[in-house]
């Protein structure tokens, strides 16, 4: 059975499952790692994308540039997750680590708060 993970972001909750498969040792790290605690930002800059620090050093893993709407990709040494829901143009290669399974059509809402108020906070627990 695939490992679940829930992030709050402010009051909206997602639901993930976690791509063991495809990237087994960011997942374990970022698994061990749980709960955090954290904020998100908007990555505005290359379009519908929140970014969530993570206290997670994990090596480049199956990475790829063309992601989509609901994969949560993690970024090689630099300590974050970014949550993609809708048109992008991503940064550069990530470790896709997860497929949002629940709450996807409110992150927009959450990115337009997080565009007003600068950050929002974020907990990541498993389920």
């Amino acid at each position: 059975m695939a490992r679940k993970i829930e992030m709050k972001l402010g009051d909206h909750k997602i639901q993930c499952e976690l791509l063991d498969e495809d990237a087994p040792l960011t997942c374990d790290k970022l698994w061990e790692s749980l709960p955090v605690k954290s904020l998100t930002t908007n990555a505005k800059f290359v379009g519908d994308e929140l970014i969530v620090m993570v206290p997670v050093m994990a090596d480049e893993e199956n990475q790829l540039k063309d992601v989509g709407r609901g994969d949560v990709g993690y970024y090689p040494l630099q300590q974050t997750l970014c949550i993609f829901f809708g048109d992008l143009l991503p940064f550069g290669f990530c470790n896709i680590v997860a497929k949002v399974t629940e709450g996807l059509d409110g992150l927009k809402a959450v990115s337009d708060q997080v565009i007003e108020s600068g950050v929002l906070p974020v907990e990541i627990k498993a389920l």
